[in-house]
C-alpha cells in the first residue's frame, strides 16, 4: 500500500515519509503496525509485518503501485475534480478505491487497478458494491496483455466479463513517457477482444486477437454511464469512454 495512518491520525504517503526509527504507521483497514519501505528500485510503500492477519494491500505488484501512483499524480491537480485521493475509503460505504475521484458536480468515481486473477463472482460482487453506493467504477489493467507467436492473447475469465461490461473493451494503463507526460490526465488505451479462429476453423474459447484504440485521457475521454444488465453482466455504474460503441 502507498498510504498509511501516522501517529497523529493523518493519512500520509510513503513518498513523503522518511525512516527515522521512531515514527509509527498504521494500516487504514485493520489498524495494525506497518513497515515503511524506501528504496531505489521498488516504489516506496508500506507493508504489514509478517505476523499480521490483514490482507489489505498484500500482493500488489510494482506495476500495480506504479499505475495507482501515476493515476493519482496525473489527476490530483486537474480542475475537473475537486477531490482526488489515493487508497481512499468512500464515506458511507465499505469501498476503498485505489484512486477515488469526486467531480466538481459531486459525482464519485473509483479507479480499481487489477492485475492479479480473481473469480467472476468476486469481480461481480465488487462491481455491485459500487452500484449500491451510487459510485461509478473504472477498472484498469496495469500491464498489457502478453501476445504469443501467433499474435493471440489469452484473457482471464474475469477480464472477458469486464470486456462485456464495458461494451466490448477493457482499459490498459499507458505507462508514462515524455509524450504521455505532456498529455497528462491519466492515460489508458482501450483493448477490444476480436474472435480468434483455430486452424480447424473453429472459434477458440481461450484465445482472442487484440484491437487497440488510440490513447484516452481519463480527464476528458470518459463519462459516467448507467449500464443495464446484459448476458452475464448485471446492471452497473461505470466510468466509460466517449468512443463510438464499435470503434474497432
Amino acid at each position: 500500500m502507498l498510504t498509511a495512518i501516522d501517529g497523529g491520525g493523518s493519512v500520509v504517503s510513503a513518498y513523503d515519509m522518511t525512516r527515522n526509527g521512531w515514527e509509527s504507521f498504521f494500516c487504514p483497514e485493520c489498524g495494525n503496525d506497518l513497515v515503511l519501505h524506501k528504496g531505489s528500485i521498488k516504489i516506496h510503500h508500506f507493508s504489514h509485518r509478517s505476523n499480521s492477519g490483514c490482507f489489505y494491500g498484500s500482493g500488489e505488484s510494482h506495476d500495480h503501485h506504479s499505475c495507482k501512483l501515476h493515476m493519482y499524480e496525473s489527476l490530483r491537480t486537474h480542475p475537473k475534480f475537486k477531490r482526488v485521493e489515493m487508497e481512499h475509503k468512500f464515506h458511507g460505504s465499505n469501498i476503498r478505491a485505489d484512486v477515488a475521484l469526486q467531480s466538481n458536480n459531486g459525482h464519485r468515481i473509483g479507479i480499481e487497478v487489477q492485475r492479479s486473477s480473481m473469480t467472476c463472482d468476486v469481480f461481480a460482487e465488487r462491481t455491485q458494491k459500487y452500484l449500491d453506493s451510487n459510485i461509478a467504477v473504472l477498472w484498469i489493467l496495469p500491464t498489457p496483455f502478453k501476445v504469443d507467436g501467433q499474435g493471440r492473447i489469452a484473457p482471464l475469465a474475469w477480464q472477458k466479463r469486464l470486456h462485456e461490461l464495458n461494451f466490448g473493451r477493457v482499459y490498459v494503463w499507458k505507462k508514462p513517457d515524455d509524450y504521455i507526460d505532456r498529455l497528462g490526465g491519466g492515460c489508458v488505451t482501450a483493448v477490444h477482444f476480436d474472435r480468434c479462429y483455430l486452424d480447424s476453423g473453429r472459434m477458440s474459447r481461450r484465445f482472442r486477437i487484440r484491437n487497440t484504440s488510440q490513447e484516452l485521457l481519463v480527464v476528458n475521454s470518459f463519462h459516467i454511464v448507467q449500464r443495464g444488465g446484459f448476458k452475464n453482466c448485471k446492471p452497473a455504474k461505470i466510468f466509460h469512454d466517449y468512443l463510438t460503441e464499435r470503434w474497432w
